[in-house]
């Protein structure tokens, strides 16, 4: 049996060592059923910024590790992530 910790990176889940972790998370899952029906699992990142925007524009969250809270600064912050 393959063990999965030898095949991903070391850094695989830094993504979630944010105090946003919940957040990230969610917008991981706003993301996948975007691009779930998408064979390649590709998109342009201009659509992947749009999808998370629309989520915060219709979520009131904000960011800790984020200064300014405008949904489209706040999906490029997670976009970086």
């Amino acid at each position: 049996m393959v063990n999965i910790f030898d095949t991903l990176p070391r850094n695989f889940f830094n993504i979630f060592n944010t105090a946003d972790r919940v957040v990230i998370s969610e917008c991981i899952c706003v993301l996948y059923e975007y691009i779930k029906d998408d064979a390649s699992f590709a998109s342009l990142k201009e659509n992947l910024i749009y999808e998370l925007t629309k989520y915060f524009s219709s979520h009131l969250i904000e960011l800790e590790e984020l200064q300014s809270q405008s949904p489209r600064e706040r999906a490029f912050y997670v976009y970086r992530r």
